[in-house]
């Protein structure tokens, strides 16, 4: 009987704007039925980490990232602004 131990543990660390791409991943695999066994994130990755931790990354959606943008076009709006 073979017994599979191994364990997936998926660590996510982006400042800005490049969230979306680790958001993007942490979508795909929930989609793809993965799911970690532990999460780590920092940054602009830690909202869409937090979701994967609970199963829903993909709920969060682009809109998530589409309303920070717009944040950021104000006048004199910065990235500390948008979080």
């Amino acid at each position: 009987m073979y017994i599979n131990n191994k364990s997936l543990a998926i660590a996510c660390a982006s400042g800005s704007f490049k969230g979306v791409f680790a958001h993007g991943v942490l979508s795909a695999l929930e989609s793809a039925g993965v799911r970690a066994n532990a999460y780590s994130a920092a940054l602009a990755s830690v909202l869409p980490t937090a979701w994967a931790t609970i199963g829903k990354a993909t709920e969060l959606g682009v809109d998530y990232w589409l309303a920070g943008w717009r944040v950021l076009q104000q006048p004199n709006i910065g990235m500390s602004q948008v979080n």
